[in-house]
């Protein structure tokens, strides 16, 4: 069976949270179906993080996994999403994504749905993915020794595009690691 390759794999999981970059309204009680403990005042909401500490966070979640890349989308989607990209040496174990996981948390970030064989993460309106994979057949020599890719990508508050443009995903260029 032949695996996408370590491009196809970000782009899979830059579109997974797509709808983060949709706007949804909380659906409200009514005034007579509020109870006394939704009255009391809620917390307000993390203040919007700025694409490069989220970039920040990506790569603190995957320190020490092995070489990465940040890949930057084009415009207009760049302000909106993020990607790292780490290679490693083995394929991460589940104790080791949750580590990356456990990072993001220290960083404020809050566990969400979970997805078969990765993680989704958010921060304010910033929706994280984590997915570890092992290299694709097609790209096993480009990357040796590397066997796995471990994938983190987020996408913001994509509003703004709604208004100049029709939104569509853009892949970033493709990751050159150092041979």
């Amino acid at each position: 069976m032949r695996r996408p390759g370590v491009l196809a794999a970000v782009c899979v999981v830059a579109a997974l949270p797509v709808t983060a970059c949709t706007a949804t309204a909380a659906p409200t009680a009514s005034p007579a179906a509020r109870s006394p403990k939704t009255d009391a005042p809620r917390p307000t909401p993390p203040a919007a993080k700025p694409q490069e500490e989220v970039l920040g966070d990506l790569v603190f979640a995957g320190h020490g996994f092995g070489p990465y890349k940040v890949l930057k989308p084009a415009a207009p989607e760049r302000d909106c999403k993020a990607f790292v990209v780490y290679l490693t040496r083995k394929v991460l174990t589940m104790q080791q994504r949750h580590q990356a996981e456990e990072r993001l948390r220290q960083r404020g970030w809050r566990p969400g749905k979970a997805v078969p064989g990765g993680a989704i993460l958010t921060s304010g309106e910033w929706t994280a993915g984590l997915i570890p994979e092992p290299v694709s057949d097609e790209d096993r020599e480009q990357v040796a020794p590397h066997k796995g890719v471990f994938a983190l990508t987020a996408l913001g508050n994509c509003r703004h595009l709604r208004r100049s443009a029709p939104a569509t995903v853009t892949p970033p260029t493709a990751p050159s690691f150092p041979g």
